[in-house]
């Protein structure tokens, strides 16, 4: 029965829509007459009977599962929020390819089938019951197939999945999005040309908000004090994985490097610096003037490899790639965290030694110098990066 659900699978994937419907009433025929002749009789039919009587049928499969990509009743639900990352800051190796096969499966959208629906058809009339459809065509500048439902949230969510299917990468906006209430006018090149961004292979850009997202649920919950969540967030995240990005970058392991420096930057700049200044890992000034140095460290090191190495110049994307827009970001985050390290925690150091980022910046750059740069980047509130949050991020254009 197994090896005959294979082969229906295969049959049903490489049809065309009518052709499928036609599968799924074959499919179904023997079922639907069984419950016909059963609602004649009088007998219940309720949900779940319907069910069991579809797995009886086939031998205990489920073949609205098989068939659709469903999960049957019997499965555990999955859950890895989370697993991904250990309470040391490990990060265990992951297999590429299952990886590839999960993005492959989210791109996917279930259709899904109404068994009263399909019974009160009645033999003469199995057809499969489909979802409207909110999306782009293939292309990355085609026009969008919109249903009536659409907005310019949800078009531009279809837009974003369509220029990460064509890319391979991970869209992280790092500026607001003003949408049009003209639907038709937001397609994947106008995803491209329409904010700041980076796009990012996608095992570096998923990590890394996923580890964002983290951090950030973690002060959103927090039900404790200011104090004691900047401890939490520094003995939990911070330290723990810039020293776990260190240890890539000593392997040559590019990627997984990325990722960790990327999401605590992504962190970094949506917090607007309060796990810095409200914390007391400061009372071990070399443990918290170390961490600066060796994050700056990490990213320089990081940013001295290739583009192709990286991953940021991804076919599809902005010409030229996206290393400077990453370095802006970066340069902006560095001048505005000193300015903070300087005016709240200078007094605290032992001896000459200062806590500073030195991504681009040397110690023979002068205070004064750091001052003037940290006027010019005073942001607006439409510049605020916020932590690759979508829904966040899009706002009608008014």
């Amino acid at each position: 029965m197994e090896c005959t659900m294979q082969a229906i699978q295969a049959a049903y994937d490489n049809a065309s829509e009518d052709t499928q419907s036609e599968i799924v009433g074959a499919v179904f025929g023997d079922v639907i007459d069984a419950m016909t002749a059963a609602q004649a009789r009088g007998a219940p039919l309720g949900p779940e009977a319907i069910r069991d009587l579809i797995r009886s049928t086939f031998g205990g499969i489920d073949p609205m599962g098989a068939m659709m990509g469903m999960e049957g009743d019997d499965e555990e639900d999955s859950d890895d929020s989370g697993e991904w990352l250990t309470d040391d800051g490990e990060d265990p190796e992951e297999d590429e390819e299952d990886e590839e096969d999960d993005e492959k499966e989210d791109d996917e959208e279930e259709d899904e089938v109404d068994e009263e629906e399909v019974l009160a058809t009645g033999p003469k009339r199995r057809r499969m019951l489909r979802r409207p459809q909110t999306g782009v065509s293939s292309g990355s500048g085609g026009q969008n197939p919109v249903s009536e439902e659409a907005t310019p949230q949800s078009t531009f969510k279809a837009a974003v999945k369509q220029l990460e299917h064509d890319t391979g990468g991970c869209y992280l906006p790092l500026a607001r999005v003003e949408l049009p209430s003209d639907v038709k006018e937001i397609t994947a090149s106008w995803v491209l040309a329409s904010a700041k961004h980076l796009l990012v292979p996608r095992m570096v850009g998923n990590v890394a908000v996923k580890l964002s997202g983290q951090i950030k649920q973690t002060t959103i919950n927090w039900m404790g004090g200011g104090t004691s969540l900047g401890n939490t967030v520094w003995n939990q995240y911070m330290l723990p994985h810039v020293s776990q990005s260190r240890k890539f970058l000593s392997q040559q392991k590019w990627h997984e490097a990325f990722r960790h420096l990327l999401g605590m930057h992504l962190f970094a700049v949506w917090s607007g610096g309060d796990w810095i200044q409200d914390q007391e890992v400061y009372c071990d000034y070399p443990i918290f003037s170390g961490w600066f140095m060796h994050y700056g460290d990490a990213w320089r090191q990081l940013l001295g490899q290739s583009d192709e190495d990286l991953g940021l110049a991804l076919e599809g994307g902005i010409p030229g790639g996206y290393r400077e827009t990453l370095k802006e970001s970066l340069a902006r985050w560095e001048r505005q965290t000193n300015g903070l390290l300087r005016d709240t925690f200078d007094e605290f150091r032992e001896d000459e030694s200062k806590a500073r980022v030195r991504i681009f910046t040397s110690e023979e750059n002068s205070d004064d110098d750091d001052e003037e740069e940290e006027e010019e980047d005073e942001e607006s509130d439409d510049d605020r990066n916020e932590g690759c949050d979508m829904a966040a991020m899009c706002v009608l254009k008014q």
